[in-house]
């Protein structure tokens, strides 16, 4: 014989999970760790790849104790 559909007869004992937090990212670098800042070098569209100091590279924002 097949099992039933009706839900209220099926099994209670299924063990349902959540999903892990996700971390909130850096407001400053958006979770990347480092973002671009334009160079003052007379050229058009030079930009130099800086590590964030919001989230010290690590992409995740801090939290404030």
């Amino acid at each position: 014989m097949a099992g039933s559909i009706d839900p209220t007869l099926r099994s209670a004992d299924v063990v349902r999970t959540e999903a892990p937090p996700t971390p909130d990212p850096c407001a400053w670098c958006f979770g990347a760790g480092k973002y671009l800042e334009a160079l003052d070098c007379g050229v058009e569209h030079v930009y130099l790849p800086v590590v964030c100091e919001g989230c010290a590279g690590t992409g995740r924002r801090t939290s404030a104790t």
